[in-house]
């Protein structure tokens, strides 16, 4: 949904507030305290009296008396004392300032929650100085953080993605950390994959995307959550059905690999050779870019008028992904999908296929596989011009204009650079809940260990790749627009034909660019206006 708001009305409507007093207590907490000492003389003056006695004289023959006179003598005895300091400075250590951030999150349960939970107790633990209040936010975080952006009360984080940065970015909903980020010794732009316009916004709507350059442009987040297409293999199978591991080069989507799938699908055993997967990315968009006659074929147009994935061949993935369906019959009607997952959750964890694809989050099959099959990553196939180049996404931290209401812009940095460094990041190669952003950890041990076997393959997904894809978040109505195109569950079930199915997609999702063409202008003349 597309909610709008005056810019900077939603946000500043409550005023910032002075910094004055702020500013003194943290000086006093922070500053230097000078002590200066001098040498003083001190002049001690002690009365002492002495008595000089003469007595008196009486001759016995006369009686003259002889008067003695008894003085008392006064003296002075000087005492100098000199007390003596010597003049120094002395710095206090500068004090942390105390801060409090809310995080929203939906990464509550299973690997990904695990990988959150351990991430806030670590930060607790480095970082005491920074308080953070995490908050589960629902599924649906698009509809629900618009309405907490209106209202003025959202977070200072939030872990986000989907279209979220482009709908709100010339809302001023966001803060822009450019500058502080500069300032920091640990930041290094090169130690991330770039992944287009989800913490950043560059506009990224051609190929190639530079995903090996490095974070670049207007930054206003930074990576946590990652992922890329990819494929799992049950070796198992593989094995019994008498299938050679593929082969680079070899393994052509309309050769090799489809004659494997057959190998693999029984159908008295309810077996298939492919994990049916409605979703455009999974399977059939990146099999439309390596089959499609143009090598440069994306989502949609630069301009934002024109939804391109079926455009120049590029719908022959749809096309060959129906006919695995519903005439070679090697991966099942998606209807079918909940009855072949049984107690598993889904089809490959149920050993009911060989092949699975469900990208870089696989800390899900781990528990639910377990040791019932032996299983793998295997290559993406091959089109008639190379590998399957598939996509690569994030699901970022966002900082938010309340920082600046707050004043705890610089702590909420501090948290979004621990969130995205190699700490939790480590951690994220170990739970495997999503994929790790950062290239020193995706060539990592722990990203090599199994299980399952083979699970350095990502370095190949990310590293070997030439071209892979954006999902062009960079548009304010993206979420609707993607909704209206990327699920083929009707062609799946026979329900529409191919060409039907495309011409009402391509109807529904090109609707949605050309009404939101306008608010599409006034993003990107917003986007190229800021400063960097």
């Amino acid at each position: 949904m597309s909610l709008s708001v005056s810019r900077r009305q939603v946000l500043r409507a409550a005023g910032v507030g002075s910094l004055g007093a702020t500013g003194a207590v943290l000086l006093a907490a922070c500053g230097e305290a000078q002590v200066v000492t001098k040498e003083v003389e001190k002049i001690v003056t002690k009365e002492v009296p002495v008595e000089k006695i003469v007595t008196k004289e009486v001759p016995v023959e006369k009686t003259v008396e002889k008067v003695v006179t008894v003085e008392k003598v006064v003296t002075k005895e000087v005492e100098k004392v000199v007390t003596q300091v010597v003049e120094k400075v002395v710095t206090a250590p500068p004090q942390a300032k105390l801060a409090t951030l809310i995080l929203n999150s939906d990464h509550t349960s299973g690997p990904r929650g695990a990988a959150m939970k351990w991430a806030l107790e670590k930060f607790a633990t480095l970082k005491p100085n920074i308080t953070i209040k995490f908050t589960p936010q629902p599924d649906d975080f698009a509809a629900s953080f618009g309405i907490q952006i209106t209202a003025g009360t959202h977070p200072e984080l939030a872990l986000l993605g989907d279209g979220m940065l482009a709908q709100w970015i010339d809302k001023d909903a966001w803060f822009q950390i450019n500058d502080i980020l500069k300032k920091r010794q640990d930041w290094d732009p090169k130690t991330w994959y770039f992944t287009g316009d989800t913490h950043s916004m560059n506009l990224t709507d051609t190929i190639p995307m530079g995903h090996l350059d490095g974070l670049r442009g207007p930054m206003f987040g930074m990576p946590y959550q990652g992922n890329t297409g990819g494929q799992q293999i049950n070796l198992t199978m593989m094995e019994k059905a008498g299938i050679k591991f593929p082969e680079k080069g070899k393994w052509l989507l309309s050769g090799q690999f489809l004659e494997d799938l057959k190998k693999a699908t029984d159908a008295t055993k309810q077996q298939f050779g492919l994990l049916t997967n409605i979703s455009a990315w999974i399977f059939w968009a990146p099999w439309g870019w390596a089959l499609a006659d143009d090598p440069n074929i994306v989502y949609r147009t630069v301009d934002g008028t024109h939804t391109t994935i079926f455009d120049k061949g590029a719908d022959r993935g749809l096309r060959l992904l129906a006919d695995m369906v519903l005439k070679h019959k090697v991966a099942s009607k998606p209807s079918e999908s909940k009855k072949l997952s049984g107690e598993f959750g889904d089809p490959f964890s149920a050993g009911k296929t060989l092949i699975g694809g469900n990208g870089g989050a696989i800390g899900g099959l781990i528990p639910r596989i377990k040791d019932r099959f032996d299983w793998g990553l295997v290559q993406l196939p091959d089109g008639p011009k190379g590998p399957v180049q598939g996509e690569i996404t994030e699901q970022p931290h966002l900082i938010t204009r309340q920082v600046e209401i707050r004043g705890n812009a610089e702590e909420a940095v501090e948290t979004l650079m621990f969130f995205a460094g190699p700490v939790v990041q480590g951690r994220i190669a170990i739970d495997r809940g999503s994929m790790p952003l950062r290239k020193d950890v995706i060539s990592s041990k722990e990203m090599a260990a199994g299980t399952p076997k083979n699970h350095d393959m990502w370095i190949t997904y990310l590293d070997k790749v030439t071209a892979p894809r954006s999902r062009q978040f960079g548009h304010p109505d993206w979420m609707e627009w993607w909704d209206n195109f990327q699920q083929a569950d009707d062609i799946l079930e026979g329900a529409v034909s191919v060409d039907v199915g495309i011409k009402a997609r391509l109807a529904k999702a090109d609707g949605v660019l050309t009404k939101g063409k306008k608010s599409y202008d006034a993003m990107v003349a917003y986007t190229k206006a800021l400063k960097f």
